[in-house]
């Protein structure tokens, strides 16, 4: 038997393998016989580092990229000895601007070979543990070559580790992120990725509640530059609710589930004494928000919940918050329930 996450490993590699991306980390290259897990992933994140050293030691001009032992042949050419007076017109040296170019070339090459390859470290570290089955489907072409262009652009570790989770998320369920959502990723700042970061935290079943006088838990400049950026929808306008989902419980009773990340909100009614809708004014996560929420290790914001679990039981309802589990696609599991 294997370990847990053994085939969904297999589909990316062989995902990888067919296309050319990932070259630095072939699995016939570097035999996981005799190094447990986690000494494979530091030899390999140690040598992409020292890697990327290298190539920043070529580009200050301290090596010269014939130092090392790589299959290409580098002509060594003396400089021209520059005469003594000036020239009116610049002559161009066609043969050393030709190896500058060549040169630069294959620095360009090897630092987006290593970006990529740590981005694959991470799809390898996010699919390791994950017993799922392997798909049948197969990743996109066009969503798979545009992933490796762009995390070949990306040296940053937190970065690097979201276009990871990004390529793990799409082997394991092939059509999951959009390629919309990879152009977004691609011009996303740090502030704008903390800002969704910040939003994150609120969303509870795909949208945020807005409060007494329609406010929100974000500013709403904020919410407003979400909605700019097409993470948020319906910022600017009041009238979107969202109406309870009511599930029977039994014969004169429905129940309803709100989850939030780790956490969720378990509302319980009764059919002849609820006899409204139970609606919420809300703003809600698009289809990409949702994409980049899939991509995030986000937190609920238990006080806010509270707040949302308050505001349902003066209604005439009865609520309570509790623990999420996992589970399948389109069911709900819970555990630890508390009363609100």
């Amino acid at each position: 038997m294997g370990w847990p996450g053994e085939q969904l490993l297999a589909k990316l590699w062989e995902t990888l393998s067919e296309k050319g991306v990932g070259s630095l980390l072939k699995p016939g290259q570097m035999r996981r016989e005799g190094l447990v897990n986690l000494e494979l992933e530091r030899a390999k994140l140690l040598t992409l580092a020292q890697t990327g050293r290298d190539v920043e030691e070529i580009k200050q001009g301290r090596k010269d990229i014939s130092d090392f032992s790589i299959a290409l042949d580098f002509s060594k050419r003396p400089k021209v000895k520059q005469p003594g007076f000036v020239r009116r017109e610049p002559i161009l040296e066609v043969s050393d601007a030709f190896e500058v170019v060549r040169s630069n070339l294959v620095n360009d090459a090897v630092r987006r070979e290593i970006n990529t390859a740590g981005a694959v470290v991470y799809a390898e570290e996010t699919l390791r543990d994950d017993d799922a089955p392997a798909p049948n489907e197969y990743v996109n072409d066009d969503w798979l070559y545009r992933w490796n262009d762009y995390s070949g652009e990306v040296s940053e570790g937190d970065l690097q580790k979201l276009w990871g989770r990004l390529l793990a998320g799409e082997v394991k369920t092939p059509g999951t992120y959009s390629l919309r959502c990879l152009d977004f990723l691609r011009n996303l700042s740090k502030s704008e990725a903390d800002l969704i970061a910040k939003m994150a935290t609120f969303v509870t079943s795909g949208f945020i509640w807005r409060g007494p006088n329609n406010s929100l838990p974000i500013s709403f400049d904020e919410a407003m530059q979400l909605q700019e950026m097409g993470v948020l929808l319906g910022v600017d306008s009041i009238n979107l609710n969202f109406t309870l989902a009511k599930n029977s419980d039994g014969a004169n009773s429905w129940i309803c589930v709100l989850t939030s990340h780790k956490r969720c909100i378990v509302i319980r009614g009764e059919n002849d004494k609820t006899a409204f809708p139970v609606q919420l004014n809300t703003v809600y996560v698009s289809k990409l928000g949702m994409q980049l929420l899939g991509l995030g290790d986000f937190k609920a914001d238990d006080d806010y919940l509270k707040k949302l679990g308050g505001f349902l039981a003066s209604q005439g309802v009865s609520v309570s918050l509790a623990d999420s589990l996992p589970a399948q696609p389109d069911q709900v599991r819970w555990e630890a329930e508390v009363a609100i």
